[in-house]
């Protein structure tokens, strides 16, 4: 097993890379269709990775008792969540797609516990909740508005994170077994190959030409760097440690995002930010050691 530092690398690398996402994927946004842009990432990404298994993994093949499970995870992680999570934020905010994004880890722990892959623990409880109350502090500070308008949005991205979350709690026994470069890379193509019929409906007709090349800088980050390079580390993670504390370390997001923007943009932290990105830490904290 990994020592405890490898996997805390891997984990930060994971936020800093989905953290510049974000902002990659906010510029590229503003020029290339949603659905245009999924369909890009993920069937570049499930080529790349599919040649990359048949090179460094040849010997290696899924057994026909678990094709299944990697058709149900590809269904998890490519169409359940991000088809979900790109219709929800044209339907909703920024602050609120991140707030939902927050409960990932209780959707984790509840699933966990649901299916005996964890026990219920106190500390870890309380380490959940601290870090999601943290995150809701972080956000409530530039306005969230709980407004009819955005229920519709706000509950299309929460199918997307139970997606993510069965995603994440149901691949731990195939990552296990077939490794986690190997799991990500199977189940993005078979997520890639039902992600096709969305995505090619919002491309065709759509002008590529329009689009600045700095746009698809951002594609091709999304496709290397987050489909790559933060799934394998995400599942890398689920490998060697519980779905729960895995997934809790998804709240860091809003705390790292505001660091970068600090150092990036020179944006300032106000006492709220802090004390709330405190309560984030110490709950993260918790949920590693319970």
């Amino acid at each position: 097993m990994p020592r405890r530092a490898a996997l805390g690398f891997g984990l930060l690398g994971n936020v800093l890379i989905v953290g510049v996402t974000y902002i990659w994927g906010k510029y590229a946004l503003l020029h290339i269709p949603p659905l245009t842009i999924g369909l890009l990432r993920f069937s570049v990404s499930a080529i790349l990775l599919y040649f990359s298994t048949r090179i460094f993994y040849s010997r290696l093949s899924i057994e026909k008792k678990d094709l299944r499970y990697f058709w149900m995870l590809g269904a998890f992680a490519v169409p359940g969540n991000q088809l979900f999570f790109l219709m929800g934020l044209s339907n909703t905010t920024p602050a609120h797609s991140a707030l939902m994004y927050s409960t990932l880890p209780i959707f984790v722990y509840i699933i966990s516990l649901s299916l005996r892959e964890e026990r219920f623990a106190w500390m870890k409880t309380l380490g959940i909740i601290l870090a999601f109350l943290g995150v809701y502090l972080i956000l409530s500070e530039n306005g969230i508005d709980f407004k009819s308008d955005y229920v519709i949005g706000d509950l299309t991205i929460l199918v997307a994170v139970t997606s993510w979350s069965f995603y994440t709690v149901m691949g731990r026994p195939m990552i296990r077994k077939y490794g986690a470069f190997f799991v990500n890379a199977r189940a993005l193509t078979f997520g890639a190959i039902m992600f096709f019929p969305f995505g090619i409906y919002q491309t065709v007709g759509f002008d590529f030409t329009s689009a600045p090349l700095l746009a698809y800088g951002g594609v091709l980050w999304m496709t290397v760097m987050t489909s790559i390079v933060a799934y394998t580390l995400w599942v890398w993670a689920l490998k060697h440690m519980e779905s729960s504390k895995v997934g809790v370390v998804n709240n860091l997001q809003p705390v790292v995002t505001a660091i970068m923007s600090f150092f990036l943009f020179g944006e300032t932290f106000s006492a709220l930010f802090i004390g709330a990105g405190l309560i984030v830490i110490f709950g993260v904290f918790l949920t590693q050691k319970g």
